[in-house]
């Protein structure tokens, strides 16, 4: 990661950040996606290289936190359109409505902090 330009760094950290992927996962699917995010993403997920790498429940809910919503135990409309401002895509990419963002962020409590899918494109 010591020969990436700032710009490259910064997407492999907000790659990362959202994926729980490995420095090499990230560069690997950044490259295959001309250093998209976004596209990154979608590589990362169609190939399935989720299952190797190790999920980080912390950052997950971290990640959670992050956008949901101040009074009540969910991401809102509100969560999503920062979480689109910080992917830097609109609401209603294709991204957003049927890729594997739209089923990345969303936590819901029971004796255990478990993932739970959202239906992003109910915001858009």
């Amino acid at each position: 990661m010591n020969r990436l330009n700032r710009q490259h760094k910064d997407k492999v950290t907000q790659f990362r950040s959202i994926t729980g992927a490995s420095d090499k996962q990230a560069i690997d699917c950044l490259k295959q996606a001309g250093w998209s995010v976004e596209g990154g993403i979608e590589v990362f997920f169609s190939l399935g290289m989720q299952g190797s790498s190790a999920l980080d429940t912390h950052a997950m809910e971290q990640l959670y936190l992050k956008y949901k919503d101040p009074h009540q135990d969910m991401i809102l409309a509100d969560g999503i359109s920062r979480l689109c401002d910080d992917l830097a895509v609109e609401p209603t990419d294709i991204v957003m409505v049927r890729g594997p963002a739209s089923s990345a962020v969303a936590w819901q409590r029971s004796n255990a902090v478990a993932a739970t899918a959202v239906d992003l494109s109910a915001a858009a």
